[in-house]
């Protein structure tokens, strides 16, 4: 019952900076977009709340970092060599700080009145957030000295819970998303399963190797899942694709 992921070879991303063979992640935190909107109705704007989330998970991992540097080796620069994880230690400055998100969709929705899928309108906004999010991360690493990443975190947890906290919160969030029982997580649209969606989920890709384009084997057979992975491999720049 366990799904798979498939992963295509794309030697430009790999140029481009996608993730080498090992990596590192020390510490990862979600941002709950829709809140960004909610939080924008006091008066701000959408961008502003979400510049706002941006600093307070830069200044999360940076917190993250001190503590780490406790158990890391000052003369070698390795950290867990004492604690016997391996013979060499892990390198302390390659340590990855990844920030994840949840609810694009519902974002776009809140702002447009669209899903994702809905236009191709909903779509260029959906990459404006990403590539927005992209940016000050890398400016962010650059200011602190901080590998932070953009990456596809698993957040069905945090997705269910931002709903839930939201509600709470938000009198508005109940009406304006009363059916949704937990945000749609990371790079993902929501509808119908086709090759539309997958190739819009694979538009993200280029700057977020490590996002995934998913399907419900459920609704897949065989000869169904071999074709759409040779159209994504053929027709997108999508990375990988998970069959869940």
């Amino acid at each position: 019952d366990r799904g798979m992921t498939f992963q295509f070879d794309r030697p430009a991303a790999a140029a481009a900076g996608a993730p080498s063979a090992w990596s590192a992640t020390a510490h990862a935190i979600t941002l709950n977009l829709p809140q960004a909107f909610y939080r924008s109705e006091a008066g701000t704007d959408f961008y502003s709340e979400l510049e706002t989330a941006i600093e307070l998970a830069a200044k999360a991992h940076l917190q993250k970092r001190q503590l780490l540097r406790k158990f890391t080796d000052r003369a070698s620069g390795t950290f867990g060599s004492g604690l016997g994880w391996t013979a060499e230690g892990l390198r302390f400055d390659e340590f990855e700080y990844a920030v994840g998100i949840a609810g694009l969709n519902e974002a776009v929705r809140l702002l447009s009145s669209e899903e994702i899928l809905g236009s191709d309108a909903a779509v260029r906004l959906a990459l404006r957030i990403v590539s927005y999010i992209y940016f000050r991360l890398r400016e962010e690493s650059t200011r602190h000295g901080l590998k932070l990443v953009l990456e596809d975190v698993p957040v069905a947890d945090a997705s269910d819970r931002f709903v839930r906290i939201d509600g709470q919160l938000y009198p508005r969030a109940r009406g304006l998303l009363a059916d949704r029982t937990r945000y749609t997580p990371g790079f993902r649209v929501r509808g119908a399963p086709s090759f539309e969606a997958l190739g819009v989920e694979a538009r993200f890709h280029t700057l977020v190797p490590t996002a995934r384009a998913t399907v419900e084997r459920s609704r897949l057979s065989a000869a169904e899942l071999f074709a759409i992975l040779g159209k994504l491999h053929s027709e997108t720049q999508a990375s990988r694709l998970a069959v869940e």
